[in-house]
């Protein structure tokens, strides 16, 4: 909890050149879309933003950190400093009830240092631990920089300098560069267990392992040890319990070049007054306004002026934190360069802020009302969430209390009697902790009668009008109105449509056939019922998948002729009349029929699995067989196997598809094509012709299937 006083902001010369104040360049102010509590004295924004590149998705956090029971914390992926986790993975991970992480934004630059690890970039301490310090670039490039938050929970933005140094028995002192991050040239770097379980680095230095420190490491502290190994020209050294790695390479190796194994050591960290008490830290990529002006650090030029998603932090003149994202790289939301990014914290009352990875990094999720956890409120430019190293996270230690507030979903609806609603029942405390709520516990009210509501939240509309459904539980209740629309219409049912079955293994005696329909009504999707006749015998009913299906799959023997009807019930108890469909028989026509043609040699087989116990076989290249018919669709019944190859099909003389029918094992009866079905019957040919190859010759006929229509 914060007791009081504006927020540090810390200036300091820097090595690198600042740019002036920019001019206006947001065309068009921030405007809210909406707004929701989070936490006390915590709240989430959304909106837009015009500015060079358009209109921009905005959303944003405001913290206040005054208030009792909320706090700040920095997160590590998987408490290791090479580790990445996405945003929303490490607040669940923290998550818990007393400690609620209610927002959180991705935190530090990070990327691959040499030999490849990921480390977070600038500072970053949780619960006082130093996990990471360095500046953006090598010794000579651009400031460290952070936000961090002390123990009275002030916010602070800035660059605070840090200063490692190593004394030796001999009195004398080493610098230290960098801790837990890419060893560069000429650096020394110091390596703790938080970083992983080894160093990383090549052998391009001297490591000397280091124990007996009161670990773990913080910004400030004088910790004695004694060196236990020295590896020189040797690299990735393992870091064990209680240990800590020195790493140094060309000029600054120089200064350690007497250390040898027993030696005793001091590490001396110290950083800025200002910061001596933080608490926790997360890294910047670039400091954006300073003293409420835009002040940019480190400048550089390609990074201020591109337009990307964006992450920021900020603090008000007020103490206030802001939490603050802007999508990008869609043709909804292109992004923001720096200079606008700075203006739009402005704007919003930022007089110090800093830039934080963007990108895709770019996460803010927050607690919606009624929810326990945080969920995404941006859109991320991955399109999915992106693992990354550090996070600031929004903690609410308030313990969840009583039911303060029930939130019914959706508000509105509008239904045609019969159909169906599914409710959404969330609540939350004073505190706008989400509390779980269980539907089947929830007291349902629906004026008039006009719907029931089930143990699932699931509403079904039962009388015309307009009608107010409210759920309550613990003597608190939501309410939303609800629409229920008369249905007079009788429903509207297309004919059965009858199609053989392509893609499947035909049987012996019986054709497999696939039924479809349309059924239409002004409500919900209308109830069918599917019957069939054969041979002009009494109807029976045909089992549907759903109530709502408008398909169906059935048999009927070869020769024999079928009729399907169908009619449909809506919800409103509105009946059609049954819908008939033309009667139609499945021809079949053996390939030892007479109307069969061949050309080219084709072998008669014989198997007990082929219908009627043979099919026939060509293994020439060229060979042909054709059947002239009179029906509305037909159908090639055949063999797969190891050693056939391709057919061609052809329809009426002309080439339709090519058959693959290669298989690693034989497979008999297999419908291999099924023509197009016509409008009416029409007197075709179809033709299979050989196209296979020499390793692969074989092509079988075993039957066609011919759909007439009686009618």
């Amino acid at each position: 909890m914060r007791v009081g006083g504006l927020s540090l902001i810390l200036a300091l010369s820097l090595l690198v050149p600042s740019a002036l104040p920019a001019q206006a360049v947001i065309s068009s102010s921030y405007a809210s879309l909406g707004s929701h509590p989070i936490a006390p004295g915590v709240s989430r924004d959304w909106g837009t933003v015009t500015a060079a590149a358009g209109r921009q998705s905005v959303n944003v956090v405001e913290v206040n950190p005054d208030r009792s029971g909320i706090s700040f914390r920095a997160s590590l992926a998987r408490n290791r400093v090479t580790a990445r986790q996405r945003t929303t993975d490490q607040a669940l991970a923290y998550s818990r009830e007393g400690r609620r992480v209610v927002a959180t934004i991705n935190g530090s630059t990070f990327g691959s240092w040499p030999m490849g690890h990921v480390a977070a970039r600038g500072l970053n301490v949780r619960d006082r631990e130093l996990l990471t310090a360095g500046r953006i670039g090598s010794t000579v490039g651009g400031p460290i920089l952070g936000f961090g938050v002390d123990s009275r929970g002030r916010p602070m933005i800035g660059t605070p300098a840090l200063d490692m140094q190593v004394t030796m028995p001999s009195g004398a002192t080493g610098t230290v560069n960098r801790v837990n991050q890419g060893r560069l040239t000429d650096e020394a770097v110091l390596f703790t267990p938080r970083f992983d379980s080894h160093t990383w680095t090549d052998n391009n230095g001297d490591e000397f392992v280091i124990e007996g420190l009161d670990l773990p490491l913080e910004p400030t502290g004088t910790y004695h040890g004694r060196v236990a190994a020295v590896r020189r020209g040797l690299g990735d050294s393992p870091i064990g319990a209680g240990q800590v790695v020195l790493s140094a390479t060309g000029q600054a190796a120089l200064a350690y070049g007497s250390l040898a194994v027993g030696d005793a050591v001091t590490i001396k960290l110290t950083i800025e007054e200002g910061w001596r008490d933080v608490v926790h830290a997360v890294g910047g990529r670039e400091l954006l306004v300073r003293n409420g002006v835009t002040e940019i650090l480190p400048y550089r030029q390609a990074h201020v002026t591109a337009a990307n998603p964006r992450s920021a932090v900020g603090i008000t003149a007020q103490g206030k934190v802001i939490l603050l994202t802007v999508d990008g790289r869609s043709s909804d939301s292109g992004g923001l360069n720096l200079e606008e990014l700075a203006e739009l914290m402005i704007e919003r009352g930022a007089v110090s802020a800093l830039n934080l990875d963007g990108g895709g990094s770019t996460t803010l999720a927050v607690r919606r009302p009624g929810d326990i956890e945080v969920g995404i409120v941006n859109t991320p430019s991955d399109g999915a969430e992106r693992t990354i190293a550090t996070t600031i996270q929004v903690i609410s230690t308030i313990a969840t209390g009583s039911v303060d507030e029930v939130l019914l979903s959706p508000k509105s609806a509008s239904l045609y009697v019969g159909q169906t609603q599914q409710y959404a029942v969330k609540a939350h405390d004073a505190a706008y902790n989400g509390i779980a709520i269980d539907p089947a516990k929830l007291d349902w009210q629906v004026t008039n009668d006009g719907a029931t509501v089930d143990a699932k939240a699931l509403l079904t509309a039962r009388k015309a009008g307009v009608h107010t459904v409210t759920a309550g539980i613990d003597g608190k209740e939501d309410s939303a109105e609800l629409t229920v629309l008369a249905d007079n219409s009788v429903p509207v049912v297309t004919p059965p449509l009858v199609q053989l079955r392509s893609g499947v293994t035909s049987p012996k005696t019986e054709a497999k056939l696939r039924v479809n329909w349309t059924a239409a009504d002004e409500g919900m999707a209308p109830m069918s019922e599917l019957q069939r006749r054969v041979n002009g015998g009494s109807w029976t009913s045909v089992s549907l998948t759903s109530s709502t299906a408008t398909a169906a799959n059935t048999r009927v023997a070869f020769g024999l002729s079928i009729q399907f009807r169908v009619r449909a019930r809506d919800g409103a108890g509105n009946v059609s009349a049954w819908s008939l469909g033309p009667t139609v028989r499945v021809s079949l026509v053996d390939e030892l029929d007479s109307a069969v043609v061949r050309s080219g040699e084709w072998l008669a087989k014989s198997s007990t699995s082929a219908i009627r116990g043979q099919y026939a076989r060509s293994r020439t290249v060229g060979a042909q067989l054709s059947l002239a018919f009179n029906g509305v669709q037909v159908a090639w019944i055949g063999l797969r196997g190891p050693k056939h190859g391709p057919a061609d099909v052809y329809l009426s003389g002309s080439l339709v598809t090519r058959i693959k029918l290669r298989n690693s094992t034989l497979l008999q009866r297999q419908v291999l094509y099924v023509s197009p079905l016509a409008g009416s019957a029409t007197a075709t040919t179809i033709a299979v012709r050989n196209a296979g190859t020499l390793e692969r010759p074989r092509a079988d006929v075993d039957a066609f299937l011919v759909l007439v229509p009686l009618d």
